[in-house]
């Protein structure tokens, strides 16, 4: 059976200590992504590692990057200014973290 635990344990040594500012951006495709990989994160963490430190840093850039975000008044230009791509990512990464939060719920009710 192929193993990435060591993979794994290389990208939370690499992003653990890491400012979470770094990860802020107002771009939807980005703010959509850090949802996603934090989903993917808890996913892939083993019972070796906490995850909560890595997880929550990319929780708390997504968190500064929505309120960044929406403020601005792209949501009322005209779909020939916008990227349904990018809205797309957004969407896409809301719906990962509603899942987060069923994961982090499992994850707790089993310990």
């Amino acid at each position: 059976m192929l193993s990435l635990e060591n993979e794994i344990y290389d990208l939370y040594e690499m992003c653990r200590d890491n400012d979470w500012s770094c990860w802020v951006t107002e771009d939807s495709l980005g703010i959509g992504e850090l949802f996603c990989a934090a989903y993917r994160l808890a996913q892939a963490c083993t019972d070796a590692l906490d995850p909560s430190t890595i997880i929550n840093t990319a929780l708390e850039a997504a968190h500064a990057s929505l309120r960044a975000f929406f403020p601005k008044d792209i949501i009322y230009a005209p779909a020939s200014s916008r990227l349904a791509f990018r809205e797309l990512s957004l969407v896409i990464g809301l719906q990962a973290a509603e899942r987060l939060e069923k994961l982090a719920q499992e994850m707790l009710a089993s310990n």
